[in-house]
């Protein structure tokens, strides 16, 4: 069961088999751009976690083929913060669109107060398909090593390592109406085991170029691989992003 689902989240990075028939084109130099986001969230847990409401703030760069990213999480006890990198120097121009081909790194951060310090670093492979009919589809594949540190067990701490994927999903129309899924072992927040995927649903509404809002539903599982899924939290987001 494990080689079957690596073999269906690997498919996006498959993209050199088709890239035979297409060209290969460097970047043009753009402008850089820049993303500010603030979020609201609510979380509805049935597992150890409590229900809270609790705010973050997320700073995007596009410069591609360098993209950068950089957020922070504040939860009840609970720091939270996340910075990541991406570099996709490779495009293949086919007749129906794009392949993006690169690499990521991310580095996330979780100190519960008094009780531990979890830090996460990954590294990925990444690959983006963009259609000329504004819908696209990006993957990262890659592995993940995770040092978890007692403050009251100072000669003591935990090391981990596991694959990691994410997949994500997104379809703009002209008029600015946005809709957005995404599925993986992680999200910005929250790192879990493999088989414990986290899904992501939502809607957006781009006003002009500089102006966004979006509404987002999150839901996160235990034991995939189970007879019975099991839904260990929900999680509703609202959020604005300026650009500029």
């Amino acid at each position: 069961m494990k080689k079957i689902l690596l073999a269906f989240f690997i498919l996006p990075f498959l993209a050199l088999n088709f890239a035979f028939a297409a060209n290969l084109l460097p970047y043009k130099n753009q402008k850089p751009r820049h993303y500010l986001q603030f979020d609201l969230s609510r979380s509805f847990s049935r597992g150890i976690e409590h229900d809270q409401t609790f705010f973050s703030a997320e700073y995007n760069f596009d410069f591609t083929p360098f993209l950068g990213f950089a957020a922070i999480q504040i939860e009840e006890n609970i720091l939270n913060a996340a910075f990541r990198t991406q570099w996709i120097p490779l495009t293949f121009q086919t007749d129906r669109g794009e392949w993006r081909l690169g690499g990521a790194s991310s580095y996330r951060l979780q100190k519960y107060s008094c009780y531990y310090d979890e830090h996460d670093f990954i590294f990925e492979s990444a690959a983006r398909w963009n259609s000329k009919k504004n819908f696209s589809i990006a993957g990262r594949l890659g592995y993940s090593w995770r040092l978890t540190f007692f403050p009251d067990i100072p000669d003591f701490h935990l090391c981990e390592g596991d694959i990691v994927f994410k997949n994500e999903f997104c379809k703009v129309w002209n008029f600015g109406l946005e809709i957005f899924a995404a599925l993986g072992s992680y999200s910005d927040f929250r790192h879990t085991l493999f088989f414990c995927p986290q899904m992501q649903a939502g809607v957006a509404y781009n006003f002009d170029e500089h102006l966004r809002l979006a509404a987002q539903v999150e839901w996160g599982t235990t034991d995939f691989l189970a007879s019975v899924i099991y839904v260990s939290y929900t999680l509703v987001k609202f959020n604005v992003r300026f650009s500029f």
